[in-house]
């Protein structure tokens, strides 16, 4: 699981640290929102506004997975606790030079669990809806991070 595994021989030693990586979910759809809240600036006298005014950045979503464990979401919405979330979008049916394929990656090391549904349905698989929200996190520096891999150089 996310906090324990099992060992295959008897341990020697102690340890001080561990580290588990993160739970990879197969989502059954998402959506992310991402609302930069510019808002024009128009003078009398002028027909071109005066300026553009960023009022606040905000970055919202809502994804559907399969059930599997508490751990999941439900720990980070009920206590409020935040979670790193990653949409990685990978399309392995092509290579880039010898081993890259093209992907678009987006990072939010900072989000809170805003609601959380699970509706059973007798003889149906139990799905989980979240809608979750970014907020800045201090020590990544970021909100959110975009990352595109594909054939085209940068501009």
């Amino acid at each position: 699981s996310s906090t324990a595994f099992d060992l295959s021989a008897a341990s020697t030693g102690a340890a001080s640290t561990m580290t588990f990586g993160p739970t990879v979910i197969a989502l059954k759809s998402a959506k992310l929102t991402i609302n930069a809240n510019v808002e024009d600036q128009d003078v009398l006298g002028s027909l071109a506004p005066a300026d553009f005014l960023n009022k606040e950045f905000s970055v919202e979503g809502t994804m559907e997975c399969i059930w599997q464990n508490e751990s999941d979401f439900k720990t980070a919405f009920m206590g409020p606790t935040s979670q790193a979330i990653r949409f990685d979008i990978k399309n392995t049916d092509v290579t880039i030079g010898t081993a890259a394929n093209p992907e678009l990656v987006f990072d939010m090391p900072k989000c809170t669990i805003q609601e959380l549904g699970r509706p059973f349905k007798v003889k149906d698989l139990v799905y989980q809806s979240i809608k979750f929200k970014a907020v800045y996190s201090v020590s990544d520096t970021f909100m959110l991070k975009a990352t595109l891999t594909n054939t085209v150089n940068g501009y």
